[in-house]
């Protein structure tokens, strides 16, 4: 590949991010209609955090995929704007089937959530939310995810992240010895070929940090203040909302 062109280097991108969408997607809608990964408790964990906002609300939301989640806890609220960041085309498609009827200014951003939040011309946003999507960054992804989305919060705005996390003074390599002997144990609607499939994608993609990092990402990303409503009981999910210390 040209790597001087960087229109090329997109295209590719979104190809592969394509094929891989169309391969696994059958597989995770098995997992979240099981509720395996507790997408049911933190969509109702969702809908209570976006209750107490005040009045409407705009929100950004990073690594949207189908927006599934979004739709059900935005359906009834009083949300002014919604973004939606997403990789996958194919999946941005269906998120705006799934928001139709629930917001009616809606748009998304096809691209890496990195990228997006990094981009000056974006605006502010009174809620932005990453659901299952930061676990696929990079440390210092992740530094930077949480520096940027500070700067696009506007005034008594939030982050609010769901997602894996290890416990604290566990390795990644213990998290992802422990989840894959509970899958293996829990995960009913999977035969052991997709099981497989589970642990090799998430051996090679998945960099899930414990509250402690998450704590401390937050804290040099200029966030005041970290909070965590949910966490499923064997310790794998969690859902945690940040608030800055001030705007810039």
């Amino acid at each position: 590949m040209n790597s001087d062109d960087p229109a090329a280097e997109r295209d590719a991108r979104y190809s592969q991010a394509s094929d891989v969408f169309r391969r696994g997607w059958s597989l995770y809608q098995k997992i979240v209609n099981n509720n395996d990964m507790r997408h049911v408790e933190m969509g109702r964990t969702l809908t209570q955090l976006l209750q107490q906002r005040p009045g409407p609300f705009s929100l950004l939301d990073l690594g949207c995929g189908d927006a599934s989640m979004a739709a059900g806890s935005l359906k009834d609220l009083p949300v002014s704007r919604y973004t939606g960041v997403e990789l996958v085309p194919a999946a941005a498609a269906l998120a705006d089937q799934n928001l139709d009827g629930v917001v009616a200014d809606r748009g998304f951003v096809i691209g890496n959530l990195i990228d997006a939040v990094r981009d000056p011309v974006l605006p502010r946003y009174d809620v932005v939310l990453a659901s299952y999507s930061v676990h696929h960054l990079s440390r210092q992804e992740k530094e930077e995810l949480f520096r940027d989305v500070k700067t696009h919060l506007a005034d008594g705005g939030m982050f609010i992240l769901i997602d894996l996390v290890r416990l604290d003074g566990e390795s990644r390599d213990e998290y992802m010895d422990r989840f894959h002997e509970f899958a293996e144990r829990t995960f009913s609607v999977l035969d052991a070929e997709e099981k497989q499939a589970v642990r090799e994608h998430m051996n090679s993609s998945d960099w899930p940090e414990a509250r402690s990092t998450l704590r401390q990402l937050a804290h040099d990303g200029g966030f005041a203040s970290m909070a965590e409503h949910y966490h499923d009981e064997a310790g794998f999910y969690a859902c945690f909302t940040f608030t800055p210390s001030s705007l810039d």
